[in-house]
């Protein structure tokens, strides 16, 4: 390899494999998986935020619908206007 520094490519190779493995290490302590292999939810969450007003937009140029509940489905947000 012609002006390349062989030890800085093994440097970023391995700084690759330790981040890649700590974040598979981070994520699998949130997320584990059941006897069956699937993916369970977390024993515990944590509140990070609180949504005050929701509004949708079905028509971009239009104006927006304000959402009064909804529930979150694998689909998406099903909710009800005001």
């Amino acid at each position: 390899m012609d002006g390349v520094n062989p030890w800085k490519l093994v440097a970023a190779v391995a700084a690759g494999c330790i981040s890649g493995g700590l974040l598979t290490h981070s994520l699998s302590k949130v997320y584990t998986k059941n006897n069956n292999g699937v993916l369970k939810e977390p024993q515990r969450w944590i509140r990070v935020g609180t949504v005050k007003k929701l509004i949708a937009y079905p028509i971009k140029s239009c104006a927006g619908v304000e959402i009064a509940e909804g529930i979150a489905t694998p689909l998406g947000l099903k909710g009800s206007a005001l």
